[in-house]
């Protein structure tokens, strides 16, 4: 199910799936401003049938690189 996570990523950065490794970071290293973060949000919800929640998820943490964002829809999506 990586592969569906890369794929929606490359949708929204513009590299390809082999570009994209786990330690980019959103802002550095793909070059997302706040408002691209946040219009991820709910394309990830919807495509892992998870939901974020502000009040009981760090998202600055979660969304700093492709890893800890996979890390965490791994432990709450239904892959």
């Amino acid at each position: 199910m990586k592969e569906k996570y890369y794929a929606l990523l490359e949708s929204n950065t513009g590299k390809t799936c082999g570009e994209l490794t786990d330690t980019m970071s959103f802002r550095d290293d793909l070059c997302m401003s706040s408002l691209d973060i946040a219009m991820l949000y709910p394309q990830v919800e919807d495509e892992f049938h998870i939901t974020f929640s502000p009040i009981d998820d760090n998202l600055g943490e979660i969304f700093e690189t492709v890893g800890t964002l996979w890390e965490f829809i791994a432990a709450r999506g239904s892959l």
